[in-house]
């Protein structure tokens, strides 16, 4: 029996930067002290712990995640916190705003939410 998949299940893959489950100690460490819901504090972790892994992916890699990112801008606060809730994330708070996040994580790495390019 095939198992239905949720709306915007890819969106885990960008969360997983931020999964204790799969950070580098020290990086952890560092976003532990961080609070998520605070904008220089959110900028901060999105450049330690998406923007290198993110730099690394292939074209056709960052264009695939750009893609799940622009579509869960679309997503509705249900629909995005579930797939938030199974991340173990490090930081001193959980995520109050969602979308908030997922804006930021677009302003960081240099990607305008509006854009219909993922190669940008």
């Amino acid at each position: 029996m095939k198992r239905k998949v949720p709306p915007h299940e890819g969106l885990v893959s960008w969360l997983k930067f931020f999964d204790i489950d799969y950070l580098d100690n020290s990086v952890c460490n560092q976003l532990s002290e961080l609070d998520i819901n605070s904008p220089s504090d959110r900028a901060a972790a999105i450049q330690l712990a998406i923007r290198p892994e993110f730099e690394s992916l292939n074209e056709i890699s960052k264009s695939s995640m750009l893609q799940v990112l622009r579509d869960a801008l679309t997503a509705s606060d249900s629909e995005l916190a579930p797939l938030f809730e199974r991340i173990s994330m490090p930081f001193l708070s959980e995520v109050v705003d969602h979308r908030q996040l997922l804006n930021s994580i677009w302003e960081v790495i240099g990607v305008k939410p509006n854009s219909t390019n993922g190669n940008e």
